[in-house]
């Protein structure tokens, strides 16, 4: 029994410790293992570091929000009371001496554009020019304007102001503004000869003021005279004569005999301008350029010398001398021209003459006085 007991227990001894070498082993097994994982993890690249990011920036305390108004309460509404309707009353119809009143106030505005756009609008179908080419040769203004009537479309014939805003009157208007920018025309021809009949009246006095007023009047009478000839083609002041249905012949003389006598209290260059104008007008009329040349001529010459251009004055009197056949008459009015400023050269002037003109010629008494007289100590 002994021995059985101890053979178990030996058997027990000996299984235990197998067990313990199995278990010494796998962990030696394991120990191993894990030496070599240790080893594997020396041998691997170390890890980046890691970079520490920037500390952020503190936060900006936000502004506190505005206090809120509070919104101001609405007003009450006003019952909005009924209107009653108001009935509009017609307008009181216009009087004729309202209408008439009115009419004057609006053409009164009107240029000579404005009224061509009025008529046109109601059937006036002229122009500018036709308004003058009748203004040329009719003198009658209301035939005129009846012709620019008829010759429009039917329907104007029956404009008025109250319905159209215009009418007949604002032709007449029409016919008078461009009347007004013409030089000369037909309705003016029967004051115009009025005028030059008053004017051939006139004779210079010794007051300045009233002889310059003349003056200018019969100068533009003359520059009407060229204006028409130039206009209508005339080229003699006869032909204008009979146009105008009126002689107007002795007034070129009479207007030079004037100027004569007036010029020299005037300046030195309206002398220039009359002299110019003169010339025009013998230039234009043949009639008077055979009558009057001569006559201007020697006028101009005195003139410049008695506004003190005794140069010019004397070269045109030596032109004259040269080759004329009434040296008498010529000398005559050289030597005068100098008897109120130079009495010495107005006898050498006379004393010239006589060498070339005797006893035979009209001025040559004349002549002799000039050259007889004592010069004033």
């Amino acid at each position: 029994m002994k021995t059985e007991t101890k053979a178990s227990t030996r058997k027990a001894k000996t299984e235990i410790t197998k067990e313990q070498a199995v278990k010494k082993t796998k962990q030696a097994g394991a120990k191993g293992k894990s030496t070599k994982a240790e080893v594997k993890q020396i041998a691997a690249k170390p890890e980046a570091k890691k970079l520490t990011t920037a500390k952020a920036a503190p936060a900006i305390a936000a502004k506190p929000s505005p206090k809120r108004i509070a919104a101001a309460k609405e007003p009450k509404r006003i019952a909005a009371k009924k209107q009653e309707a108001i009935e509009l009353k017609k307008a009181p119809k216009k009087t004729k001496k309202q209408l008439a009143a009115e009419k004057d106030a609006v053409y009164d505005l009107m240029n000579l554009e404005d009224c061509f756009a009025v008529l046109h609008a109601h059937g006036f179908t002229k122009q500018y020019w036709d308004v003058v080419e009748l203004l040329t040769y009719e003198r009658d203004v209301d035939e005129i304007v009846k012709r620019l009537v008829e010759e429009s479309e039917p329907q104007f014939a029956d404009a008025t102001y109250e319905k159209d805003g215009c009418d007949r009157e604002l032709v007449e208007r029409l016919v008078q503004f461009v009347r007004s920018q013409l030089p000369i025309s037909a309705p003016d021809f029967a004051d115009l000869c009025r005028m030059i009949d008053e004017s051939l009246g006139f004779e210079a006095g010794e007051e300045f003021g009233l002889n310059s007023e003349e003056y200018l009047k019969e100068f533009h009478l003359m520059e009407k005279l060229l204006v028409i000839g130039q206009r209508y083609h005339l080229d003699s002041l006869e032909k204008v004569g009979e146009l105008l249905k009126h002689s107007v012949m002795d007034f070129p003389a009479h207007f030079m005999k004037f100027a004569y006598a007036t010029l020299p209290q005037y300046q030195y260059k309206d002398v220039v301008f009359y002299e110019d104008f003169m010339y025009e007008v013998l230039g234009q009329f043949a009639d008077l350029y055979g009558d009057l040349q001569l006559e201007l001529q020697l006028d101009v010459a005195d003139l410049y010398i008695k506004h003190g251009d005794q140069w010019h004055g004397d070269e045109d009197y030596r032109y004259l001398l040269r080759d004329n056949q009434i040296k008498d008459y010529i000398y005559y009015r050289y030597a005068s021209v100098y008897l109120g400023t130079d009495l010495w050269k107005a006898k050498e002037i006379a004393k010239s003459a006589l060498a070339c003109v005797d006893w035979r010629y009209r001025y040559y008494d004349a002549l002799c006085e000039i050259a007889s007289m004592e010069l004033p100590q």
